[in-house]
């Protein structure tokens, strides 16, 4: 963000100049029919994230290290039906300087 100094001057919000994140994610559909006679998936996953939302700062912003997180998630999709899915994922959650956190999150998602 190059004009994150004058944000901050004017607003005294802690805009960073920069922010990074990346992702990797693995799952598997468990019950994949190479024939496409079941219209059912069960896909297990694992992820982890990485990101910094306070990367580099300018001079009249104090550094946020609480804002250096990394992110484990691991989960189940299971999708009953065409357009329906159930999910549910454990995400233990840390960032530097504070306890790591646990976190259920529970969902169900539409498509039509």
């Amino acid at each position: 963000i190059p004009d994150a100094f004058s944000i901050n001057r004017a607003f005294n919000n802690g805009t960073p100049t920069s922010e990074y994140g990346a992702y990797v994610e693995a799952g598997y559909d468990l019950l994949y029919d190479p024939f496409g006679t079941n219209t059912q998936s069960l896909i297990p996953f694992v992820r982890y994230e990485t990101m910094d939302l306070n990367a580099s700062t300018p001079s009249n912003v104090s550094s946020d290290r609480s804002l250096t997180q990394g992110h484990f998630v691991a989960g189940v999709n299971y999708l009953p039906v065409p357009g329906v899915v159930l999910k549910g994922d454990v995400r233990l959650a840390s960032s530097e300087g504070f306890a790591t956190k646990t976190f259920l999150n529970l969902g169900i998602g539409l498509s039509f």
